[in-house]
């Protein structure tokens, strides 16, 4: 499934790859998430912030 949703990524172009870019920021930011807990996602956070 993987690559299929590469593969579909890799021949998007323009406003179309930047939409699907942020989708799936968003779906691995909300599968991190319910991995490590709301906790975590803030010190994960506060960390990329400060440029740890």
């Amino acid at each position: 499934m993987q690559k299929k949703i590469f593969d579909y990524y890799e021949s998007l172009t323009g406003d179309e790859k930047k939409e699907a870019s942020e989708k799936l920021r968003e779906g691995c930011r909300a599968l991190l998430k319910q991995i490590v807990g709301d906790e975590k996602m803030a010190e994960l956070k506060q960390m990329k912030d400060s440029g740890v």
